[in-house]
């Protein structure tokens, strides 16, 4: 049976996908901030937040400040929806890019459908990710496993973006 002293260095592991999204991110976001469009800051805001919610709360729930992690976690609610919604209005955007692509013999224009679909299933499996959480909150394991299990889907998109920008 799980117990919350199997999540006490949870908080330390999930500061790795966190960074490897930053770095992912960097070269189409946050080095390009002065270009972003509204959409991307409203995503990049609450996404970064909602990776330090899911950092954490692991934190606040194993050293016994289980109000807090109640509190936040109706909080982490409202991000989650804004991650969500705000992904999905990225979309147009990328596609117009791969419109827009300049031939180019390393990233073809394949290359942003297939980011676009890949963001599409991640957009999902984020929210279903999410909301089973959210159903399982009463089962210590399956909670924690499904919420943070939401970082996850980060990485896809923001590995293919290290990757295109490093060619």
């Amino acid at each position: 049976m799980t117990t919350l002293s199997d999540f006490k260095s949870a908080h330390k592991w999930l500061i790795i996908p966190f960074v490897i999204s930053i770095i992912g991110f960097s070269r189409s976001y946050f080095l390009k901030l002065p270009d972003a469009t509204w959409h991307q800051h409203m995503h990049g805001l609450s996404a970064i937040l909602w990776y330090i919610m899911v950092i954490v709360q692991p934190y606040l729930i194993t050293n016994g400040k289980i109000e807090l992690h109640k509190y936040y976690g109706k909080i982490a609610l409202f991000l989650a929806g804004a991650v969500t919604f705000s992904a999905i209005t990225i979309i147009p955007l990328n596609l117009k890019a791969a419109a827009n692509l300049e031939p180019n013999p390393v990233v073809s224009m394949d290359f942003f459908y297939g980011v676009t679909f890949t963001d599409i299933i991640t957009i999902i499996g984020f929210g279903l990710s999410v909301i089973i959480g959210i159903t399982k909150v009463k089962n210590l394991e399956d909670h924690a496993f499904w919420m943070i299990a939401t970082v996850f889907w980060a990485l896809m998109p923001a590995l293919g973006r290290l990757h295109y920008y490093q060619q």
